[in-house]
C-alpha cells in the first residue's frame, strides 16, 4: 500500500490559508505537520480528514483544495487524467504495511503464524476497512 499525493492547484505564495484534503490515517502526522508548518510560515492550514474516495468525488466536483493526500494512487491518478489536478505533482508520500495485531495474552503467536494465525481456534471475529472504500481493506482481502 501506498500513499500519495497529488496537487489540485498551485498554492499562491502570498496565500494566507491552505486547503489540505487528507486520507484520515493521516491524523496524527498531520497536527504535528500542519503546526510546525504554520509557525515557520504564519500561513494556516484549513485541514479536512477523512475518505480518500470521498475526498476524490468532492474534487471531481470542484472542492477547493489545495492539496489531496490520498491512501489510494488511483484517485489523484484520474483527477489529473481529467485535467483536475497541475501535472506532474502526483507523488509518493508513504508506504504502508498490512498488520496482524492481538491483544496482550493472546494464545495466537502472530511472529510464526503470519497471515495463517487468522485460521487460529482462538479468533472469534477479524477487523478490516471496508474493502468498497479503502485501499488497506481491499489489501487485507487480497492477503487473506
Amino acid at each position: 500500500m501506498a500513499g500519495w499525493l497529488g496537487g489540485t492547484c498551485a498554492v499562491s505564495a502570498w496565500a494566507g490559508e491552505i486547503s489540505i484534503a487528507a486520507a484520515s490515517d493521516l491524523n496524527f502526522a498531520f497536527k504535528e505537520i500542519v503546526a510546525g508548518f504554520e509557525k515557520k510560515t504564519g500561513h494556516t492550514v484549513k485541514l479536512s480528514l477523512g475518505s480518500s474516495g470521498n475526498f476524490y468525488a468532492q474534487l471531481s466536483n470542484g472542492a477547493p483544495f489545495d492539496l489531496y493526500f490520498s491512501a489510494d494512487i488511483d484517485y489523484p491518478k484520474k483527477l489529473e487524467e481529467a485535467g483536475l489536478a497541475e501535472p506532474g505533482t502526483l507523488y509518493m508520500y508513504a508506504v504502508g504495511r498490512i498488520v496482524l495485531w492481538v491483544p496482550k495474552g493472546s494464545p495466537i503467536d502472530v511472529h510464526a503464524l503470519a497471515i495463517d494465525a487468522l485460521q487460529h481456534p482462538s479468533v472469534n471475529k477479524i477487523a478490516i476497512a471496508n474493502p468498497k472504500h479503502a485501499p488497506y481493506g481491499r489489501a487485507a482481502v487480497a492477503a487473506m
